[in-house]
């Protein structure tokens, strides 16, 4: 007959080794949870000279993206093209090259669809170096933990596994063409300009023109401040206004701007389109603006001098 004391240690025993086999089996379970490489991608940013975007919003519909010199972009979409906004695509280039798995989420095809990562459902984004595709993922539903976390669902084509990233990458991915264009109406400094030629209906055209240190309209001296506030709400002027159109209308005004360290001048043209007036900047050439507040700041009378 045991004694109690020994059924007793054999009880603890029991407990212990019960312990040791869930400790180890949890340990085992997340060594698994975590047997995948943390880089996703493979990829320089600086050798990438092309984008393809299946954007979800757009619905097979693609945005196209070619490198065409060291910070120059185009954005080529339905057979139209444009400068592309720098700053928009050096973000998907940073969120590529800096992908990283937080957790492996599923290794069945069959839960594609509960974290969006279908062909249907996701954002789809391909990169390339000169025509060889460098990257090729999906970008899926985005989800909320605590604390103040925010993760995005993606799959790389050709792989089953759907793992979790940190951030929102649908901000950043899934845009219209529009997102992608460039916004630039003026992006120089005024301390290099020296003429700026206003061209305006009848005889109201003037000069505004830089001798020495100070500026003269029309051959008069001007008021120095009022010409430091002018130029200084102008030489940096972008709008979100974009409006979708290849006609522009009756050329109205017309702003030519000269300078030092400027191979050519910028010349801004504001037409009369459909009673409104937009306008277009050879910085920024096949872009027109619908936008009041702009027209208002850059074409001012002689008087405002």
């Amino acid at each position: 007959m045991i004694k109690k004391s020994n059924l007793k240690y054999l009880l603890i025993l029991f407990c212990v080794l019960l312990a040791l086999l869930i400790i180890v089996s949890v340990i085992e379970n997340k060594k698994g949870d975590r047997s995948f490489e943390k880089d996703l991608i493979a990829l320089n940013a600086e050798d990438v000279t092309s984008i393809t975007l299946f954007p979800r919003s757009l619905n097979g519909k693609t945005i196209n993206l070619t490198r065409t010199g060291d910070a120059t972009w185009e954005v080529e979409s339905n057979g139209r093209t444009y400068p592309a906004e720098p700053s928009n695509v050096q973000s998907m280039l940073s969120a590529l090259e800096t992908l990283e798995a937080t957790n492996l989420v599923s290794k069945s095809e069959e839960r594609w669809g509960m974290y969006e990562v279908t062909d249907s459902l996701a954002t789809r984004v391909q990169a390339f170096k000169s025509g060889k595709k460098v990257a090729d993922v999906y970008i899926g539903k985005f989800k909320f933990s605590q604390p103040r976390q925010m993760n995005t669902y993606v799959r790389l084509q050709g792989e089953k596994n759907v793992f979790s990233v940190e951030g929102f990458l649908g901000m950043t991915f899934n845009r219209t063409l529009n997102d992608f264009r460039s916004k630039v109406i003026t992006n120089a400094s005024k301390d290099n300009w020296t003429r700026l030629d206003f061209n305006y209906p009848a005889d109201s055209s003037f000069t505004l023109q830089k001798t020495g240190d100070s500026w003269t309209v029309n051959g008069e001296t001007a008021d120095s401040t009022a010409v430091a506030q002018y130029l200084n709400g102008i030489q940096n002027l972008r709008s979100q206004k974009l409006i979708d159109s290849e006609e522009k209308g009756n050329n109205i005004y017309s702003l030519s701007i000269e300078g030092n360290n400027m191979t050519d001048p910028i010349t801004i043209n504001c037409y009369e389109l459909n009673g409104k007036k937009v306008l277009e900047s050879s910085l920024n050439k096949g872009a027109l603006f619908e936008d009041s507040t702009t027209t208002t700041k850059l074409f001012v009378p002689a008087s405002k001098f």
